[in-house]
């Protein structure tokens, strides 16, 4: 190594770069609107859901890294989403400050 050469360390992803998903992990779910997605991000082995619904996201783990059943909590979490809408229910059962300890 010459005296000009400089040791540059390897990159390591930043933590804003981690909860980015994975670009090809992006998918649709078949026979369901095109507004409910599963993918991946680096910070988790889990599959994620993403719906967008009455002008919010809803992001959730789906607590597996089977795609299979990713997919088939997906359709489950939209269903509950749709009846959620239709009983006159919030979306979400509780916030971070509700949230018991």
């Amino acid at each position: 190594m010459t005296e000009s050469a400089q040791y540059t360390p390897p990159l390591k992803p930043s933590k804003s770069t981690r909860t980015v998903r994975i670009p090809d992990s992006l998918t649709s779910v078949r026979g369901y609107p095109d507004k409910l997605k599963i993918y991946r991000i680096e910070a988790s082995p889990f599959w994620q859901v993403r719906c967008f619904e009455n002008g919010k996201t809803i992001k959730l783990s789906t607590e597996t890294t089977d795609k299979q059943e990713a997919v088939e909590f997906a359709k489950a979490t939209y269903n509950r989403i749709l009846h959620a809408q239709a009983t006159g229910k919030a979306l979400t059962q509780c916030t971070r400050f509700s949230r018991p300890a």
